[in-house]
């Protein structure tokens, strides 16, 4: 019994530190394509366009990756995906040109998109139901430090190594994860064999958008979950460290450091919201509270690169604002595994995470068109694009007004019998 518990929580150790490389992949952006940008004199908007990419293929394949996660073991699935991100990254790091940057940041997504749903789905079937928030904001702490580490040390390593050497050592490390998966994995209760595989993620597909069609706080944490984190994404994964540099140039070696303290924020409020709720009743509450706390954090967020305050209270508020972020993220997380019928969590997650991610690649790609434009005119294009940005958040503020007590969703499956539905 305790080599069976030890292998369990080896399996989900190797499955989170997949979620690490999925955020630092994610991230990474925001360091390595400036460095691009300034080398290679691209523009604000094709950098934004290259980011999104991984965007692109990741929101495209959560349907099929929560359905593949639902039905087969998440060690196999997430253990191909590690080898195509690493091709990914090795493309990158070795890139001389656009078309190959695109190539890679595409294969990214492509490789580490079924990672999440693996391990909501793993922790979902080995861990009691009560703890499941707590193991989410765990996971999503340790996975964020992948975003920790994709911003100044990443950018420290990219000096000393290159841009090649970096992503290839990442190349060679994601296939060593898969493999650890694949020898250690074995058979889950998940696994199915037999069946049709296009018919089953159709089937699930189905299912799954008809739980997002019934519940109204699905649909409502949808919402807020695309336009909070979209927001956040832009900062965080995109535009914190050129935000930094462009407010502070004296202090410009220090803004790959300041703009990491969002991601320390958004990892301690992974953590933390493990602990705030542990039951659907009163969740409702919590999610509304700390989206109205991202709210005013993102203006207070403006309002301190506006006057230029020093640059340490502007660090301040980055992490309240990345905190406030993590404990919703948290939050989101254990609400859609709670209204999801039981079995189907990683294709409900899969089906509202693609529009999740469909959201921050407008906000990636809308971003650097905003903040070009904006710098043309006066000068100052981040204050001007993120006020913009900070004003959708109003939207799902409004819808959380509404909001009810979280209700998992039960829908009638018809009896089959010979291939025919019964009355």
């Amino acid at each position: 019994m305790g080599s069976d518990k030890g292998k369990v929580y080896f399996i989900y150790s190797l499955l989170v530190l997949s979620y690490f490389f999925s955020l630092f992949f994610r991230v990474s952006a925001s360091v390595a394509l400036p460095l691009i940008q300034a080398e290679w004199g691209l523009s604000a908007g094709i950098i934004g366009f290259i980011s999104s990419m991984y965007f692109y293929t990741y929101a495209l394949m959560q349907p099929a990756c929560g359905v593949l996660n639902d039905t087969y073991s998440p060690m196999k699935v997430v253990a191909i995906g590690l080898v195509i991100a690493g091709i990914g990254s090795l493309i990158f790091g070795l890139a001389a040109n656009t078309a190959a940057l695109i190539t890679g940041r595409l294969l990214m997504g492509i490789g580490l998109s079924p990672i999440l749903s693996g391990l909501l789905v793993y922790q979902g079937s080995r861990f009691p139901p009560e703890r499941y928030a707590f193991f989410s904001g765990l996971s999503m702490m340790i996975g964020n430090m992948g975003a920790v580490f994709s911003a100044a040390p990443l950018s420290a390593a990219l000096g000393l190594w290159g841009r090649a050497g970096v992503f290839c050592a990442i190349c060679i490390t994601t296939v060593l994860v898969s493999v650890l998966l694949l020898v250690f994995g074995g058979r889950t209760p998940q696994e199915k064999t037999g069946r049709s595989l296009g018919r089953e993620i159709f089937s699930r597909f189905v299912r799954a958008a008809g739980v997002l069609r019934v519940s109204r706080e699905l649909k409502i944490v949808v919402l807020m979950w695309m336009v909070s984190f979209g927001a956040i994404m832009a900062y965080q994964g995109l535009w914190a460290v050129s935000w930094f540099a462009a407010v502070y140039p004296g202090l410009k070696h220090w803004a790959s450091a300041a703009a990491t303290v969002v991601s320390i924020g958004v990892m301690t409020g992974n953590f933390a919201g493990g602990f705030i709720c542990r039951n659907a009743a009163s969740r409702h509450h919590v999610i509304r509270r700390s989206l109205f706390a991202v709210f005013f954090l993102w203006i207070g967020l403006i309002l301190s690169f506006y006057l230029v305050l020093p640059m340490g209270a502007t660090v301040l508020v980055s992490f309240l604002l990345g905190a406030c972020s993590g404990i919703a993220f948290t939050q989101f997380t254990a609400a859609v595994h709670e209204i999801a019928p039981e079995g189907q969590g990683g294709a409900v997650f899969g089906v509202s995470n693609c529009i999740i991610f469909l959201c921050i690649i407008l906000y990636q790609w809308g971003s650097g068109i905003l903040i070009g434009a904006f710098q043309r005119h006066t000068g100052n294009g981040f204050t001007a694009a993120f006020s913009i940005i900070c004003a959708t958040l109003l939207i799902p503020c409004a819808a959380a007004f509404r909001m009810r007590p979280i209700e998992r969703v039960t829908l009638r499956e018809p009896a089959v019998s010979g291939g025919k539905k019964q009355p």
